[in-house]
């Protein structure tokens, strides 16, 4: 008897071992947008960059939305919002998007960093 308990406790250690690596997933809601040359382009390239990113799935997309634009832009927008699941804190996924941003090509004006 003595030899069964042994197995369920080393069974309930490796148990207890597996649920200390599961990693938690967040739900997390990303609009993008470009207002610059090829703009569906530059939307369907984040998408797959998105997918791409490890521990991270896109769950839904929404329809594309043109609107017009603000301040001192001058060509309309394209934009739409996806729904994601990550195992990446919200500094980590913001880091990843910003190095997508920037592979894309966005240009950052020195304020708005």
């Amino acid at each position: 008897m003595t030899q069964g308990l042994g197995e369920e406790s080393k069974f309930g250690l490796a148990t207890c071992g597996a649920r200390r690596e599961r990693e938690m997933f967040h739900r997390v809601f990303i609009g993008i947008g470009s207002n610059l040359g090829n703009r569906r382009a530059h939307y369907q390239k984040a998408l797959a960059s998105i997918a791409q990113l490890p521990k991270t799935r896109i769950v839904k997309t929404s329809s594309l939305y043109e609107s017009e634009p603000l301040g001192d832009a001058k060509n309309w927008y394209i934009n739409g919002v996806i729904e994601v699941e990550t195992a990446f804190s919200p500094p980590q996924l913001l880091h990843r998007l910003q190095e997508i941003e920037l592979a894309i090509g966005r240009k950052r004006a020195a304020d708005t960093k």
